[in-house]
């Protein structure tokens, strides 16, 4: 069976206060929930074409935004408001089910 990995579609590029603010609070929430995230920057031009990629799965281009990669196939799982959803509606865990963690 193919791992499951968390991925986390962010921007280094200043952007707005809002959206750091949200990508600083997803970030948290996996910390907390111990949900191991590989961070791809979208403004690294190295990151372009899967940026674009992601774009295309999610059909939104904006920041932050979280994927989960089994194989090389990856499912959007939402965007800040999306993610936020997840965790006032207690199914954050029930999402990330399988994914890598922190712990060891």
């Amino acid at each position: 069976m193919a791992t499951k990995q968390a991925v986390l579609l962010i921007s280094s590029y200043g952007g707005n206060l809002a959206q750091e603010k949200n990508t600083k609070k997803v970030v948290d929430w996996c910390e907390i929930k111990k949900v191991k995230v590989e961070m791809v920057d979208g403004a690294d031009a190295d990151n372009r074409d899967l940026r674009n990629t992601l774009w295309g799965i999610s059909g939104s281009r904006g920041y932050p935004q979280m994927f989960i990669k089994t194989g090389d196939d990856y499912a959007f799982v939402g965007d800040y408001d999306g993610l936020e959803g997840l965790i006032e509606t207690e199914t954050w865990d029930a999402a990330f089910d399988g994914v890598e963690s922190t712990e060891a």
